[in-house]
């Protein structure tokens, strides 16, 4: 088994990726992040729960349209921001030739399509996050997500990224998805915006990006989530 060097990891392209991360150790499910940025060598994943430096754990990473990959990491660093969320960095350990092919191989897709309009999801539910992102991606669009308004703003503010349309969600935050919705449509007049508040399926989803529908509210339920170890399989 090939094993990657230091040195090698140091070198990895890092990029952002539309996934999702479910941390383990052993049986014990740590907590459910989002994954700001991943590279062959790592990644830096955003959430609730603080781990220590030095601590190893199982990643499972959930792509969307593309599947899971499991690998093993330490926390190279952990930080708390002011508005409560946890910034983990981590490094993965003795990834085989084989993993680290398919984390090359995704982070090299994501570069090809950055010039592609994108579709920008903000929930701060990360499995029905990861849900939307699953529907967009079987629809052929390419997610951007986020976890907060002010991600949203910092998105919508950046010139890196050409925006197609933005669905918010989490009704446990109506009152800053109102004014979060009623800002995109009021700054941002040509760009569609959906809340998501009822069931849809992948149909009725691509039905409201193609006809421009402002009106209809919307949710994508989450998907039940995949036994581990068993739902992990290598990327394609």
């Amino acid at each position: 088994m090939q094993i990657e060097s230091k040195s090698e990891r140091r070198r990895a392209v890092r990029t952002y990726v539309a996934a999702v991360a479910t941390l383990f150790d052993g049986d014990i499910r740590l907590g459910d992040y989002f994954v700001h940025d991943l590279s062959a060598g790592g990644a830096l994943l955003i959430g609730a729960g603080e781990l220590a430096r030095g601590r190893r754990c199982r990643v499972l990473l959930q792509v969307a349209g593309l599947g899971h990959l499991g690998v093993d990491a330490e926390v190279a660093h952990s930080a708390q921001a002011s508005s409560g969320a946890v910034a983990l960095g981590l490094k993965f350990q003795e990834l085989s030739a084989e993993v680290r092919d398919g984390l090359q191989q995704l982070v090299l897709q994501e570069l090809e399509r950055s010039s592609t309009p994108a579709v920008l999801v903000v929930d701060t539910n990360i499995p029905r996050l990861a849900a939307v992102a699953e529907a967009l991606a079987a629809l052929g669009e390419r997610p951007l997500l986020a976890r907060t308004p002010l991600e949203v703003i910092q998105r919508l503010s950046s010139q890196e990224t050409e925006l197609s349309a933005v669905f918010v969600g989490g009704s446990a935050q109506a009152d800053s998805n109102a004014l979060l919705l009623d800002f995109v449509r009021e700054e941002f007049p040509d760009l569609r915006c959906f809340s998501l508040e009822r069931a849809v399926d992948e149909e009725q989803l691509r039905e409201l990006l193609d006809g421009f529908d402002q009106d209809v509210e919307l949710n994508v339920p989450p998907r039940r989530e995949s036994a581990y170890p068993a739902a992990e399989r290598r990327l394609s």
